[in-house]
């Protein structure tokens, strides 16, 4: 790895700003870092170490030069390929998904919303960004959507991290789909999440024949709540208003075997954070036991809750469409993901309709 290439080209960029010093001091604790393992040899707490000052780097450095310091690292002739850094885009809100499909689903979707207008936008590490505009009685109203690499926890923090560094917005946000809760939720249906959690490490105890069927987790629950916790009354609110034709750009979504309306409902409780995705019809089989109010299961809501707050941000909150019930479907050895694309659209128009809530609220 070129760290020491990458520190003296970034230093010639930095020396005069207002940011050398912290540059300085971060660089210097990286530079200690590969020392002590040249002299000690390698451990886990070093390598530990290294990854967490290269992420306060590329925290740093990605906003002053368009490009993060590990990508320096590995390639220090980019910078001068580099345009110059645009400036931040300024929006209501950052609205962040998981995947693809539910990123490449909005514009064909959104832009034939009456009073809506898309634009697609690239971000200074190159990422697509899609800006979505509306007319609302607050004036305009703009959000940007954006995606993770890939699904799950680690890219979720990743792409918090890039948002906030990139993007000059309110409000933070995340929708596209989850598992709902089988009885409690339909397929299509909204979950507006007032809680999210995870189990942390723990110990599983085994009975005394060996028999790990009804094996006790005894684990560490972490959560983080709602911020602010006001936002669960604006969206109630919201929900009560909209009607079944707010909804009629995500009708060509639904599945053909669908019948009847089209409105989805809003459920509001807690989601909990699951590694790998899920197909098990015993997949909500624990949930009472840690928070009886548990409808939905997703793959990012948990960790993009603890980096929102970690960040210090005031605003933020996740909605999702319901795609399955984390089951296969009755003669199918897979989920059933009939009602995907559907639920992430519905997903992303609420979200807009709840920043605009939230806007005039603060007007």
């Amino acid at each position: 790895m070129n760290y020491d290439v990458a520190i003296e080209i970034i230093e010639k960029h930095a020396i005069g700003t207002d940011w050398y010093l912290e540059f300085r001091m971060r660089a210097n604790r990286l530079q200690e870092n590969i020392n002590s393992e040249s002299r000690f040899g390698t451990n886990e707490g070093l390598r530990s170490e290294r990854a967490q000052i290269v992420s306060s780097l590329d925290i740093l450095i990605l906003p002053k030069l368009g490009i993060p310091f590990s990508k320096i690292v590995t390639n220090p002739n980019i910078l001068s390929e580099l345009k110059p850094v645009a400036r931040k885009p300024k929006v209501n809100a950052a609205v962040q998904l998981a995947v693809d499909d539910e990123y490449g689903v909005l514009d064909s979707t959104l832009r034939n919303i009456p009073g809506y207008s898309t634009n697609q936008h690239t971000l200074p590490d190159g990422s697509s960004a899609l800006i979505v505009s509306i007319e609302h009685q607050a004036g305009t109203v703009n959000l940007l959507f954006t995606r993770q690499d890939e699904m799950g926890a680690t890219s979720a923090i990743s792409r918090v991290r890039d948002i906030h560094s990139q993007v000059d917005f309110d409000i933070l946000a995340m929708c596209g789909v989850c598992a709902g809760r089988p009885k409690k939720t339909k397929q299509g249906d909204l979950v507006f999440a007032k809680k999210m959690w995870r189990y942390g490490p723990g110990k599983v105890t085994v009975s005394g024949n060996g028999d790990s069927s009804n094996a006790n987790i005894a684990r560490n629950v972490q959560s983080f709540a709602l911020r602010p916790k006001s936002l669960a009354s604006l969206a109630y609110d919201l929900d009560s208003s909209l009607k079944e034709s707010d909804y009629e750009a995500a009708k060509h979504l639904l599945p053909a075997s669908h019948s009847g309306l089209y409105r989805p409902s809003l459920m509001a409780g807690a989601m909990k954070m699951v590694p790998d995705v899920i197909v098990d019809p015993s997949a909500f089989s624990d949930v009472d036991a840690v928070d009886r109010s548990t409808i939905a299961i997703d793959m990012e809501s948990y960790a993009f809750a603890e980096e929102a707050d970690r960040l210090g941000l005031p605003s933020w909150f996740v909605v999702k469409g319901v795609q399955d019930h984390a089951m296969p479907a009755i003669g199918e050895v897979d989920k059933n993901n009939d009602y995907r694309m559907f639920a992430a659209a519905v997903a992303a128009i609420f979200t807009i309709r709840l920043v605009a809530k939230l806007s005039v609220s603060r007007h």
